[in-house]
């Protein structure tokens, strides 16, 4: 594969170029997808990559080949996608890893985190491990319940939802 890759725009000219084979390919839109939401200020996601100081190592940056390289030996599968593992820094072949999609929609900065018995975990991550739905979780945060009764009273028609209390009241 690295003999096909080549960059796809020349550095010196800024012709483009793309003699890789990799040009369409859902791996050349994702790494053209993180340029853009790092270093395109008309990018509807810049404010959340490159205006937090989000940037792209200048190996991949300036070299599709090597991104391509690095992301075909850790792991990367047509149904995965890129994740920076410290989401406060950019992305490099140290920061990053392929996941699947229900795990990266997990590790987003405006996820609720919950803390309960020494775990942390998102409403989803909770809702899998409770067997209470994600629904029932946030509305019982909204209510007011209290973190033990919000994660280990199971759900019925016979709870009523309440504000501030230890106490559940059931219906009669």
């Amino acid at each position: 594969m690295s003999d096909k890759l080549k960059p796809c725009r020349d550095i010196e000219s800024g012709k483009f170029i793309c003699n890789h084979g990799m040009y369409g390919t859902r791996l050349y839109h994702i790494w053209n997808g993180m340029k853009g939401r790092c270093f395109n200020k008309n990018n509807k996601d810049y404010p959340n990559y490159g205006g937090r100081g989000i940037s792209i190592c200048d190996e991949w940056k300036y070299s599709a080949e090597k991104f391509f390289e690095w992301s075909i030996s850790h792991g990367y599968g047509k149904y995965l996608s890129i994740d920076r593992i410290d989401n406060n820094k950019g992305y490099t072949p140290e920061n990053c890893q392929w996941i699947s999609n229900k795990k990266q929609q997990r590790n987003k900065r405006n996820n609720h985190i919950v803390y309960f018995n020494g775990e942390s975990h998102c409403v989803s991550e909770w809702a899998d491990i409770t067997g209470i739905s994600k629904g029932t979780i946030v509305s019982r945060i909204r209510y007011g319940w209290n973190v033990k009764d919000i994660l280990q009273v199971k759900p019925s028609h016979h709870n009523r939802l309440y504000r501030n209390s230890s106490k559940l009241e059931s219906e009669g």
